[in-house]
């Protein structure tokens, strides 16, 4: 290494092993757990190939169901071809929303298709009874950090407008015009700061807090959670909640946002959660705005594995 060990010993001692790395996965950020992770990632995807290839595995089997997920997440050509199309469903869906009560039957397949727009949901073991598994809500993945949203200083506020000019060339590749662009970027920034103004602590460091279904039509008002949960595929009597305090404050903000503004952040984060899966005009914006995060700018078989994980 060209470094000097009185400046930086360990980067005197494993300069030269860090980018080796580095020319293998192309990061701004690296240490040697992701450096592990890609190794896994990379004999896993040789080893699905080498099973997906087989054709002798019969319809309906795992194997040719890997053969059919690899077929679609590693063509490129295909996904040129389609652009925006994949998430058109979805879109219509949005679009079709004229009352706050019909959010109900979006949120259906916004968490089956892994969009969650306020919230995600989760099957985790329960530690009371290991043998048994609960169901767990959790706050919804926004596009910053609780911190890049709500700081004043000079680098929270540059990095917001970034996100900002981010979502709007989202939404001009997706064809919306410069002026509806605009809008709905800036409905997005007002609804996420927000969401990230009602997380309290990291999540890390909340209990989950089991509640009955009951008391959740209480805590989630606008949502008709026993046919939610029908519909999602679960039956269950109570479930857990990762952050009350969150879940009551996006009651009251859905509550208070007009049915322009939830439709504007449901296109807007749809759009911004499929991106990376998308075709190359939206990927590359996307990776581009967040190129330093080693978990989200991944090439394609890196994100078909993770899917797969």
């Amino acid at each position: 290494s060209s470094v000097l060990p009185a400046n930086d010993f360990y980067r005197y001692v494993n300069g030269k092993s860090i980018e080796r790395q580095r020319a293998l996965y192309p990061q701004q950020s690296f240490n040697y757990f992701d450096a592990l992770q890609v190794q896994t990632d990379s004999l896993l995807f040789n080893w699905i190939k080498e099973v997906a290839s087989n054709n002798e595995y019969p319809v309906g089997s795992d194997a040719r169901k890997l053969n059919h997920f690899l077929s679609i997440a590693l063509d490129t050509q295909r996904l040129a071809s389609q652009n925006n199309r994949p998430i058109q469903n979805l879109k219509n869906k949005i679009q079709s929303i004229t009352a706050k009560q019909q959010l109900q039957s979006y949120l259906i397949d916004d968490i089956l298709t892994g969009a969650s727009l306020f919230f995600d949901l989760e099957v985790r073991v329960d530690f009371k009874n290991a043998k048994k598994g609960i169901a767990v809500l959790f706050p919804n993945q926004l596009g910053l950090s609780k911190q890049q949203f709500l700081l004043q200083d000079n680098e929270s506020r540059a990095y917001r407008l970034q996100y900002y000019q981010f979502l709007i060339q989202l939404l001009v590749a997706d064809g919306q015009s410069i002026d509806i662009a605009e809008a709905m970027a800036a409905t997005t920034l007002k609804i996420e700061t927000a969401l990230a103004k009602s997380r309290k602590v990291p999540s890390n460091e909340i209990e989950d807090v089991k509640v009955s279904i009951q008391d959740l039509s209480e805590i989630f008002e606008i949502i008709d959670w026993p046919n939610w949960l029908m519909q999602a595929g679960l039956k269950t009597d109570s479930i857990a909640i990762d952050d009350v305090n969150y879940f009551k404050a996006c009651n009251e903000l859905v509550q208070k946002l007009s049915i322009v503004e939830l439709k504007q952040y449901a296109h807007t984060s749809l759009l911004r959660k499929a991106a990376p899966y998308l075709s190359k005009n939206f990927a590359e914006v996307h990776d581009k705005f967040y190129g330093s995060d080693t978990n989200k700018n991944m090439i394609r078989w890196q994100r078909a594995i993770a899917e797969l994980n």
